[in-house]
């Protein structure tokens, strides 16, 4: 009889082996789908971040305005005329960029580094908030066309130049 009590025995104790086996081999299964959802879910979430970023056709620029508190693009890409004539093409962002109404861009001029000056009049009354957001968004569509630096001359009614400030890529960086 110990013969069979043995055997009963041996019987018990394979399903317990058999029974951690196929749990550790679940646990194994379950890690590895977790595991190749998250890579797939990582590669689909690159995927639509590079399609976001497409490059602009030849002679398109995205232009920029100022909202309440950020500067926001505008909604349409903007096809320009003379794209291989700097001159024409910022003459041409200045006539059709969106400005605070009190603000105006009365001339400008391009030296041979490339810098671009911009003489803006501020008439009324202009908040500097809103004053520094329309700085941002005038530097940001400049700066779409490879420019070195855009320097901002304010000027009075007269013509009188009341301050001077030059601006980069990084000079508005809190706002983009």
């Amino acid at each position: 009889m110990k013969k069979e009590t043995n055997h009963k025995e041996n019987k018990k104790q394979k399903p317990k082996k058999h029974g951690k086996l196929i749990f550790g081999m679940l646990i194994i299964l379950i890690a590895g789908i977790l595991s190749a959802c998250a890579f797939f879910e990582k590669n689909a979430e690159s995927e639509s971040n590079e399609k976001e970023f497409i490059q602009p056709p030849p002679g398109t620029v995205q232009l920029y305005h100022a909202t309440e508190d950020s500067i926001e693009p505008d909604e349409e890409l903007y096809q320009l005329k003379q794209p291989d004539n700097l001159t024409a093409t910022i003459e041409e962002l200045v006539e059709v960029m969106k400005l605070d109404n009190n603000i105006s861009i009365e001339r400008f001029s391009i030296d041979e580094e490339k810098n671009v000056s911009l003489y803006i009049t501020r008439g009324g009354e202009v908040s500097s908030e809103k004053w520094l957001l329309n700085q941002a968004a005038i530097v940001k569509n400049i700066e779409e066309l490879n420019i070195n630096k855009v320097i901002i001359v304010l000027i009075d009614a007269d013509g009188n130049e009341i301050s001077t400030a030059t601006y980069s890529d990084a000079s508005f960086y809190y706002y983009q």
